[in-house]
């Protein structure tokens, strides 16, 4: 009788606090808590009211309903009173969906899967793939700490299937590898030699860690495959060892010292095994993986049959600094160190760790921990014979279960973790619909792509003919203006050679005569060139420059430099853009001078351009324009524009960037500086 109350009361108080949490806690409308179906008989809590923060049932309201006249009401429900209802509340839990989980996950663990979660809501936002793979792997990592090995699994392989699509093989590695180990944690044997095989394949990059991946992933292979004989996986686990030691690879060392204790314990070799499975605790980097490594330690005694190497081990645990300042720590410990004296039949001592859990846990204000503790008190209780002790406790609980519900934060931890992996499904079944939308999207519009295709050939080769007509026209622009050039200089030199002739200096004429011939040759050949090598254009420069000084031998000297970093045969120059300046430096400039003036040239680099300073000390362009002729300043005009839509039509055909600045010098210096960039 008394069983069968413990069932009816369980099944009456999960749907009293269901509805309590799910109106009170998670604001889930009171339409949806319709909970009441078992053991053949249908329960109506007539009178149940909610109240915040607390809520009270009406015992008198319990009504059976059994559907049928021929059955009668059993008499211990007329028994049933609230206080009773109240002390057998923690069976409820077993019903609850909030309270599906044996342990409540740390407040960090949470936050790390809500930022994961985060991060896969954006990348499915912006249908980011590398953004998705990232955070499906950072999701089962987290999972793989929590020990959920199923979910860490099945984020693994999404995260790899990604990578792999990516073509990113060292991502798809990692996550291969990190999908082998859920595999082996979940004792999938064969699964795990596939996927460590598959990690291994994508390690084809040749680099140290790459290589070092490699044979890890091997070494696992070759391990798992001699699962059944301890023996033979020694030497691939002291090999991944090594591997892991000489990285510095602390996971690694500490994966391979547990595998390394797991043999020793099926070889009965306890010391070894001790010794391993304390280098593994050696390589713990925070509280979390200590208790982790201790707690698969004190497992692995507890299946070998070992009890009290598993006993020691966790108090020592539970005598670290960090733990006894960790109430949530101590709590679990107290019940895994229970459970172990529980299977010794040592229930005093399992009794007295359980009370000191139960105790931490009402209050830390940890309903779930209280929660655990109690069950297992009473069972010990129930075991014994004493059920007056086990329903006193009971009635405890049910009597701060109020301010207990209301001040646990874990409760809130349980249920973000719920709605966390809610959203995560909802995440991957909008990616999935995504997915199908822009398929049928890319469908729909493969016909019209097909239909654009052909008038975008036709509008292209329209446009290739029109854009070559261009050019062609520009270039013909340009050889024009390039013509322009040289009538100037032909009548300047004519000039030059009428003069010597008029002076009866037949010597200077004919030796300038003979210069003038050769330039002219130069000049005529790069005619129809656009660019030539910056040598040729310095060698018909120095020519130009050596014409002029024969004329104004008196006016001016001239010195051209190169930096010693340019190869003048490989840099190219645009034809006939540097000699009208050096023209302009001299006929306008530095032929006015009362004293010998300076051309200087100067050839260099800045950054990746190639600039060409042209530096003279003439009178510079206020006096010279205050000289000139009318005709004189309208050629002078005419020559800069020449050279100015000469570099324009260049920078347009052959997408260059040249450019020319003209600067004339300050007081008290005379002169204009041209700085030629190409």
């Amino acid at each position: 009788m008394v069983n069968t109350l413990f069932h009816l009361v369980n099944h009456v108080c999960g749907a009293v606090l269901v509805s309590y949490l799910c109106v009170m806690k998670f604001k889930i409308p009171v339409a949806l808590i319709k909970y009441l179906d078992t053991i053949n008989y249908h329960f109506e809590l007539g009178l149940f009211r909610l109240y915040f923060p607390i809520f009270s049932l009406d015992s008198t309201a319990i009504r059976l309903k059994n559907g049928s006249s021929s059955r009668k009401t059993p008499a211990f429900i007329s028994e049933i009173n609230y206080v009773q209802v109240l002390i057998l509340f923690a069976w409820l839990l077993q019903n609850s969906p909030l309270y599906a989980q044996e342990t409540t996950p740390s407040s960090s663990s949470t936050n790390k899967l809500r930022q994961n979660t985060q991060q896969l809501k954006e990348g499915v936002a912006v249908n980011d793939e590398s953004l998705i793979a990232g955070a499906y792997g950072l999701l089962a990592n987290e999972y793989f700490t929590l020990s959920k090995f199923a979910k860490a699994e099945a984020y693994y392989l999404k995260a790899q299937l990604l990578y792999d699509k990516l073509g990113k093989p060292e991502d798809a590695a990692l996550m291969a590898r990190g999908l082998a180990k859920a595999q082996e944690a979940q004792n999938k044997i064969q699964d795990a030699i596939t996927n460590f095989d598959n990690a291994q394949k994508r390690n084809t990059f040749n680099t140290t860690a790459g290589q070092n991946q490699m044979h890890l992933n091997s070494n696992d292979v070759n391990r798992l495959q001699h699962y059944s004989n301890s023996a033979a996986q020694k030497p691939f686990i002291n090999s991944n060892l090594f591997i892991a030691q000489n990285t510095g690879n602390k996971p690694e060392m500490a994966n391979a010292f547990q595998q390394m204790g797991a043999v020793n314990l099926k070889e009965n070799d306890l010391p070894a095994a001790e010794k391993n499975y304390k280098n593994a605790l050696d390589q713990a980097e925070n509280l979390d993986q200590t208790i982790q490594y201790t707690n698969q330690i004190a497992d692995a005694y507890t299946a070998n049959g070992n009890f009290e190497a598993a006993i020691d081990v966790q108090k020592q645990l539970l005598q670290r600094e960090d733990v006894q300042q960790n109430t949530p720590t101590q709590i679990s410990q107290f019940q895994k160190l229970a459970d172990i004296y529980t299977q010794t039949s040592q229930e005093d001592e399992a009794l007295q760790l359980l009370l000191k859990s139960y105790t931490l846990a009402l209050q830390e204000n940890r309903t779930i921990d209280a929660k655990n503790s109690l069950q297992k008190i009473a069972a010990i209780y129930q075991k014994q014979g004493n059920l007056q002790k086990s329903l006193d406790l009971y009635r405890q609980f049910s009597a701060k279960l109020d301010s207990l519900l209301i001040a646990d934060e874990s409760l809130v931890d349980v249920k973000i973790l719920a709605d966390t992996e809610e959203k995560i499904a909802q995440l991957e079944l909008e990616k999935t619909l995504k997915d199908q939308l822009i398929l049928r999207q890319t469908r729909n519009n493969l016909m019209l792509l097909g239909a654009s295709a052909l008038l975008l050939g036709l509008f292209l080769l329209i446009a290739r003919s029109w854009y070559a007509i261009r050019i062609k026209n520009k270039k013909i622009a340009l050889q024009s203006l390039r013509r322009e050039m040289n009538p100037h200089f032909v009548f300047n030199s004519l000039n030059s050679v009428n003069q010597f002739i008029a002076q009866n200096n037949e010597l200077a004429a004919n030796k300038y005569l003979s210069a003038y011939s050769n330039l002219m040759r130069n000049i005529m050949e790069n005619s129809n060139k656009d660019f030539i090598p910056l040598s040729t254009e310095l060698e018909m420069l120095k020519k130009y420059l050596a014409l002029e000084h024969l004329r104004f031998q008196d006016k001016f000297d001239y010195q051209i430099d190169i930096a010693e970093n340019i190869d003048p045969d490989i840099e190219t120059v645009p034809n006939m853009v540097i000699q009208p300046h050096l023209e302009n430096a001299i006929w306008h400039g530095l032929r006015y001078r009362e004293e010998k003036g300076t051309l200087l040239v100067n050839v260099f680099k800045e950054g990746k351009n190639l600039v060409i300073n042209i530096d003279d000390n003439g009178i510079g362009i206020t006096q010279s324009n205050a000289l000139k002729t009318i005709n004189q300043r309208a050629y002078e005009s005419r020559g800069l524009a020449n050279t100015t839509e000469r570099i324009l039509l260049l920078n347009q055909i052959y997408r260059k960037n040249i450019s020319f600045t003209l600067t004339e010098k300050t007081m008290p210096e005379t002169g204009t500086v041209v700085k030629i960039y190409t």
